[in-house]
């Protein structure tokens, strides 16, 4: 089973800007929540964002979930063939510049942004591939790997 806290940040103007797709999202909210598929959900107190958790028995099923969301506009996280090598966009809309850090360690991407810390399994495509370097713009996090490493 896997379980993902998804965390949306809510628009300054969000109250007046959901109207039109409230219902459609309560509803498929509690329909979720019916299967099982939402754990829990809520607004936090006092700040512009919610607290979602989604449930299913893999990450494409969960993945599913968040994304088939009326609210939902961007993918969180996409990866891009460029060339010969892959990169990874990763969004960070709060993100500053100069607070961000990525390396590899194992199979695992390791993004931190000031004292916040995330850990990405990376796909096997990128995995054996050398980490080249990241780049912040507008909003996402560009990680850019090249070629594939000899494991002899």
């Amino acid at each position: 089973m896997i379980v993902i806290h998804a965390i949306p940040e809510l628009a300054p103007d969000y109250a007046e800007r959901r109207k039109p797709f409230r219902e459609e999202h309560l509803s498929r909210l509690l329909q979720l929540r019916t299967r099982g598929q939402v754990v829990a959900v809520g607004p936090r107190a006092k700040e512009p964002r919610a607290d979602m958790f989604y449930r299913g028995t893999s990450r494409e099923e969960v993945e599913g979930l968040v994304t088939g969301d009326v609210y939902y506009r961007e993918k969180p996280l996409q990866i891009k063939k460029e060339g010969r090598g892959y990169a990874m966009y990763i969004r960070l809309p709060f993100a500053e510049k100069d607070k961000i850090q990525v390396w590899t360690q194992g199979d695992e991407l390791v993004v931190q942004v000031d004292n916040q810390r995330r850990n990405v399994v990376l796909p096997r495509t990128l995995a054996c591939r050398e980490l080249l370097g990241a780049a912040f713009q507008g909003q996402h996090l560009r990680v850019a790997f090249g070629a594939k490493e000899d494991h002899a």
